[in-house]
């Protein structure tokens, strides 16, 4: 994604951080690949567990970056 703020970063690195939390809790681990990640994100979000007052409309475009922080947060 390009040209994406700060502000927005730390939004996705936050939701991710939210949804990891939420996967982790429901599933007694983290997620293990994208496709995980995808779901504990759209679970999350459905689950209200994201801590954010976004529509899906607002976050879905940022889901690809998303994915991408919570293997980041995996990896650690």
């Amino acid at each position: 994604m390009e040209n994406i703020s700060y502000m927005e970063l730390v939004e996705c690195q936050s939701i991710a951080a939210h949804a990891a939390a939420y996967f982790k809790c429901e599933f007694g681990k983290l997620p293990a690949n994208a496709s995980e990640a995808e779901n504990a994100v759209r679970w999350a979000y459905v689950e209200e567990r994201l801590n954010c007052d976004k529509s899906w409309r607002t976050i879905k475009p940022y889901l690809n970056l998303i994915v991408d922080q919570i293997g980041y947060i995996v990896e650690e």
